[in-house]
């Protein structure tokens, strides 16, 4: 889902650009969704460095894990493209702040999944609904 934009710029990239690293998480393996085409085109490219974070083998992505895959002098003149959960760009987009990553040089797309429907106002509404009718049920033993 947040992999295609990346995806695109990757294939677009020049083989004599200077090292670039696309760093690609995910919770599981299964949901690495075109895995085995960003390894044909780290394959064909170089300049293409990937580096794969698979959460359900190792602890999940930090400022201080990103600095261990590239290196803390690679980040210190970097510029981050970032898409995926806002909880991870936060953690991130603070914690690179100490690797001289400045808000100028963190990109992001927003990445959240959309479906038309206020989530919370829904399960308000569910639970408010539940709520009277167990009450209803109550009410109705008591006279019973």
């Amino acid at each position: 889902m947040g992999i295609t934009p990346f995806l695109a710029w990757a294939e677009a990239l020049p083989k004599e650009d200077a090292a670039c690293h696309l760093v690609y998480c995910f919770c599981t393996q299964n949901q690495a969704a075109h895995l085995e085409r960003i390894e044909a085109l780290v394959t064909a490219n170089p300049s293409l460095q990937l580096h794969v974070v698979d959460s359900s083998q190792a602890p999940r992505l930090t400022a201080d894990g990103l600095a261990e895959l590239v290196g803390e002098d690679v980040l210190a003149e970097a510029t981050v493209a970032y898409c995926g959960p806002a909880v991870l760009r936060e953690g991130l987009r603070l914690g690179l702040r100490t690797y001289g990553v400045t808000a100028r040089r963190f990109h992001f797309e927003a990445f959240e999944f959309r479906t038309g429907i206020d989530l919370k106002a829904l399960a308000e509404w569910v639970l408010t609904r539940a709520l009277r009718k167990a009450q209803s049920v109550s009410r109705q033993k008591r006279t019973a």
